[in-house]
């Protein structure tokens, strides 16, 4: 588990400083079908291999903030809250338009369309492209991270900490 658990920590890097739980306390009905519901919260402590290890042993629900300290990303995605998701639909959208997603459930049963790059970019570019993609699929309504795209100037950096996003394979 644990080289699973690097590989995810270095995939998923964000914002070094701070992350996101999550524990699940039900279900609730939503626009858009039944979702599971929940508290978050966020900590300002580093994210470590331990908690990942946690998260995909299925213990603690982690998030992770895309966005880094200096404004920079390496993943973000469009967040589907669709429930339930036309998987197949969004399979061959992805196909059909030869976009550069990869999707993963949710721990609600919709999906993380994630775009992924080998190196960090502009986190504004980064948003930017994803939301292009997401209205090209039709798709203007779902959410996208990273939120951010640059830092407040009007709050201290460290004070700050963005929007984080539920980590996919809780649990395995």
């Amino acid at each position: 588990m644990k080289e699973i658990a690097v590989e995810f920590m270095s995939i998923f890097a964000g914002l070094d400083r701070a992350y996101g739980i999550y524990q699940i306390q039900g279900t609730k009905q939503t626009a858009k079908g039944t979702k599971k519901d929940g508290r978050g919260r966020t900590l300002q402590e580093p994210l470590s291999l331990v908690h990942w290890q946690s998260h995909l042993e299925g213990t603690t629900s982690i998030g992770v903030i895309p966005i880094t300290d200096n404004e920079t990303c390496r993943w973000g995605c469009i967040d589907v809250d669709e429930y339930p998701v036309d998987i197949k639909h969004l399979q061959k959208l992805i196909k059909d338009m030869n976009l550069p997603l990869v999707p993963c459930l949710t721990k609600s049963g919709g999906v993380h369309l994630f775009l992924f790059t080998k190196e960090p970019v502009p986190a504004f570019k980064f948003k930017s492209k994803l939301e292009e993609i997401a209205a090209a699929m039709g798709r203007t309504g779902d959410e996208i991270f990273p939120k951010q795209h640059q830092w407040s100037k009007q709050t201290e950096k460290h004070k700050q900490t963005g929007n984080w996003l539920n980590m996919t394979y809780f649990g395995g």
